[in-house]
């Protein structure tokens, strides 16, 4: 969707489900001109339910069962947020976020799974999915030959995991399976099939309801007592609870209830697919083949009804082919009243579940763009099809002002004037004052955390000298939209970066604001000198050099932007630029620092080099010492870098390299990744470096010593 059309409604999409999902990827294919569309996941990644008992067997690696939603919406031209939603401001049509602003919406739709109806205390669950990667690893470390793992629940979830569980750790532990029946639907024939499979791998089936747990005994109501190690529960589920607080009309267990056309009975703005919904008149059990035939439905239904055009209907099969997969090459199908166990089946749904993933995974097909402003938006968007350059491409006056009513803008005693005249005014003291500007171009497609970013990095500059950082100003530029959509970008934009001023005293004084191209942030910071400021040129001979974040967002962002990154390393990469460097800072002046940078734009050599030219001096840089981000180097060898790389290059020419070293590392190459949002690069006397670490790790930094400052050589071994 990335086209030049300005956008006129807000089309959101709640979880990274199977029906979601393919909304994302039609927009991919098919440019929808005037809609802007959102993600909002607490996760990055979300794993396809179906290959995930294959990936407990072995047969597929963890992360081939994960759909990166933060590169499928990329690939669909719109932006990711990732928050956890706290619930939803019907009569105002926002979404509410914890620990962030709300998001309006035109349309709304949720596909965000269900969770268990109870969690026995000490049980692991296997809702919601995105946790099963964690009750994994927990289980490979502590289990233990000959203990016993009980799974409590016999629908498919439950016999799946039973089996994938066997295939897994093989005949070391035993595997108890409790549940009242077999899943629904299954008759005496099918019921058979699956007791001698159960038979063949030494899976124990106890019938019953389970009453209680208490770590090491599961209570049946029929009184049984069921010894065991570990209990994973794939029973009854339930919706979130929020869900039902915010007034959408639910069934008793909190279901979303809608009509054929997938949309709420109670809002017709909000749409709904999978598992929580309670689709009136075609009540199903909760299965993923019905969220993935929901989505072709629920694509229709959202554009047609942001065109106030009309809905079409779905309607939900009432038998469906279930594959259970029996992780040995084989699996049960089962539909109605037949039943089959065969290789046959095992290819078929390795066929099924493969070539569904790859569909949101490959997505190197992009087809030409529609440039044409549809004719339904037409009316909220501007007639001039021409837009002004100058200060005659300023935000109009009124969505700029309601977005400034509603900052809580920081008040600080340094200020007797602020917004709303020409300029501010300010106190002055007989403190010296520093100045700094930073600015650029949108990396992440989330404003509001794009805001954060963008302050931390120009806050930097200040901490860097051993100062405190009092006033801003902020120039921002947003893409054309219609008026209602810009307020909203520019609320999320100076959202993001007044929660970060806030958060360390900082007082937002005025700034600029336009219509561009595209989304850009341009901060002008001034700080307050105390008389303990750092400079870089006061480096020791001895000193130890400490490094507060490690490298590696230039090569991070670059293959993000490719489609090449993963979630987790991505993830991890806006961790450390949404960070603070305020802490390191006050550990370093008091570990009594003798220079002081920020890593940024040339690089950890590049700055590293003008603390070394200023204080007229040498360094030995340990290679080994020096962190960085998950999965940087790899993606550096495979070439992704930033624009800046090859000219940052040449300042590793002025170092000596190791034995074994040579500039064409990828390891090398990284001294000279531009960093947004940096760490700090500190010189600290000897004796106090390794006092200043623990105190740095204390508060969560991923800092390390990468080096020593020496009389003349410029080393890298």
């Amino acid at each position: 969707m990335n086209s030049s059309v300005p956008s006129a409604r807000d089309l959101i999409l709640l979880g990274g489900g199977h029906s979601n999902i393919q909304v994302l990827r039609y927009f991919g294919m098919h440019d929808q001109p005037g809609v802007r569309l959102t993600l909002v996941s607490e996760n990055a990644h979300s794993p396809y339910s179906g290959m995930i008992p294959g990936a407990i067997a072995g047969i597929y690696e963890v992360e081939d069962t994960y759909i990166n939603l933060e590169r499928l919406c990329q690939f669909a031209g719109g932006r990711f947020v990732r928050g956890e939603v706290t619930g939803l401001d019907l009569a105002n049509r926002r979404v509410l976020l914890n620990n962030r602003p709300s998001l309006y919406y035109d349309a709304l739709s949720l596909n965000i799974g269900s969770v268990p109806e109870s969690i026995f205390d000490g049980a692991l669950s296997i809702k919601p999915i995105s946790d099963f990667e964690s009750h994994l690893k927990f289980l490979d470390q502590n289990i233990k030959s000959r203990d016993t793992l009980t799974i409590v629940g016999s629908g498919a979830a439950g016999i799946e995991l039973s089996l994938a569980f066997r295939a897994r750790y093989k005949d070391q532990i035993a595997i108890n399976l409790i549940g009242n029946d077999l899943p629904a639907g299954i008759n005496a024939r099918s019921a058979e099939v699956f007791f001698k499979e159960f038979a063949r791998k030494n899976i124990q089936f106890i019938e019953g309801r389970v009453a209680n747990f208490d770590k090491s005994i599961v209570y049946l109501e029929s009184g049984l007592e069921v010894k065991t190690d570990y209990v994973i529960q794939a029973t009854g589920v339930m919706a979130q609870s929020w869900i039902g607080l915010a007034g959408v009309e639910t069934d008793d267990r909190g279901f979303i209830r809608v009509n054929k056309q997938l949309q709420s009975l109670s809002h017709p703005e909000i749409f709904a697919a999978g598992d929580i919904v309670c689709l009136e008149g075609q009540e199903r059990p909760k299965s993923g083949v019905f969220a993935v035939r929901a989505g072709i439905v629920l694509i229709q239904n959202l554009l047609s009804f942001l065109a106030n055009k009309k809905l079409k209907k779905f309607r939900a099969q009432k038998r469906q082919l279930s594959l259970i997969n029996c992780c040995d090459g084989k699996a049960i199908a089962v539909k109605g009243g037949f039943v089959s166990r065969g290789k046959v089946w095992g290819y078929l749904k390795n066929v099924i579940d493969t070539r569904f993933i790859r569909r949101f995974n490959d997505l190197s097909f992009m087809p030409e763009r529609d440039l044409r402003v549809p004719k339904e938006y037409a009316g909220e968007l501007s007639t001039s099809s021409m837009r002004c350059n100058g200060c005659g491409a300023k935000i109009a006056a009124d969505p700029l002002k309601r977005v400034l009513e509603r900052l809580e803008v920081f008040s600080s005693d340094f200020i007797e004037l602020g917004i709303g005249d020409d300029a501010a005014r300010i106190i002055t003291t007989n403190n010296k004052m520093l100045l700094t500007v930073d600015g650029f171009r949108a990396l992440v497609s989330d404003p509001y955390l794009f805001g954060r970013i963008a302050a931390h990095h120009s806050l930097n500059d200040i901490f860097a000298m051993g100062a405190l950082p009092k006033v801003s100003l902020c120039l921002a530029t947003v893409p054309y939209m219609s008026e209602k959509l810009m307020e909203e970008e520019l609320y999320q934009l100076l959202s993001g970066v007044n929660d970060v001023l806030k958060e360390h005293f900082v007082a937002l004084v005025g700034g600029h604001s336009a219509e561009g191209a595209e989304t850009s942030l341009g901060l002008m910071v001034t700080g307050i000198e105390d008389g303990s400021s750092k400079e870089k040129g006061h480096a020791q001979v001895g000193d130890i050099l400490v490094l507060t974040k490690p490298l590696g967002t230039g090569i991070v962002m670059a293959a993000a932007a490719l489609g090449q990154a993963s979630a987790a390393a991505v993830g991890y990469c806006y961790d450390q630029m949404n960070k603070s460097n305020y802490d390191a800072m006050k550990v370093f002046l008091s570990e009594n620092v003798s220079a002081l940078t920020d890593v940024t734009g040339y690089g950890l050599v590049g700055h590293l080099s003008e603390i070394l030219k200023a204080s007229n001096c040498g360094v030995t840089l340990k290679l080994d010492w020096v962190p960085s981000f998950p999965d940087s180097e790899s993606l550096m060898a495979r070439g992704y870098c930033s624009s800046l790389q090859e000219s940052n290059e040449l300042a590793l020419m002025d170092f000596d390299l190791g034995r074994g070293l040579t500039l064409l590392m990828p390891k090398v190459r990284m001294l000279v990744d531009p960093q947004t949002a940096g760490g700090l690069l500190a010189a600290i006397p000897k004796e106090n470096a390794e006092n200043c670490l623990s105190k740095l790790r204390e508060l969560g930094y991923q800092a390390e010593i990468i080096g020593t400052i020496e009389e003349r050589v410029w080393s890298i071994q």
